[in-house]
């Protein structure tokens, strides 16, 4: 006990030593500083009518994975492929537009960077779509891609523009 107003050296050093520990052994998670792109991002759609894009992300901060997917708006047309030879689409294909995403893909970061490839789904005919007997064949004719984005550990980088086959 000290005596009167007086603090002794052990007073202080002993709680502040022990702060300092409890500082140092407390877990901290490294977040995302400044996430974008290097360069621009590509993409393209595949033969299944999914996008994939490919690129480069900095600005990671200190940690050693993400997890990242891709997402967009999709417009699709699909058809009716009647049996024999050749394509035989009838005109007048009803259009299906929905957000759509692919797989959460966990991404390496080294440096505070990753490369990444990344592919949404292949969109679906919406549940109504039928063709006119079970013989006919669904066939994706058309599709585009807006309001791509790659989304690193809940953070949105847009990539800009529109992708159709």
């Amino acid at each position: 006990m000290p005596i009167g107003n007086t603090i002794s050296k052990k007073q202080v050093i002993v709680p502040a030593f022990a702060a300092a520990l409890v500082l140092m052994m407390t877990p901290t998670m490294a977040f995302a500083q400044n996430a974008h792109f290097v360069g621009e991002p590509s993409c393209e759609v595949i033969s299944s009518g999914a996008l994939k894009c490919s690129g480069k992300i900095a600005g990671l901060g200190n940690t050693e994975e993400v997890t990242a997917f891709l997402q967009a708006d999709v417009t699709a047309t699909f058809a009716c492929d009647n049996p024999g030879p050749g394509v035989h689409i009838p005109p007048g294909q009803p259009t299906d537009s929905h957000p759509i995403q692919g797989d959460q893909t966990t991404l390496p970061v080294r440096n505070g960077q990753t490369t990444f490839t990344l592919t949404t789904d292949a969109p679906q005919p919406s549940g109504d779509f039928s063709c006119p007997n079970d013989r006919w064949k669904v066939v994706l004719q058309d599709v585009e891609y807006t309001n791509v984005a790659v989304v690193v550990d809940g953070e949105e980088l847009e990539i800009p523009g529109t992708f159709s086959n």
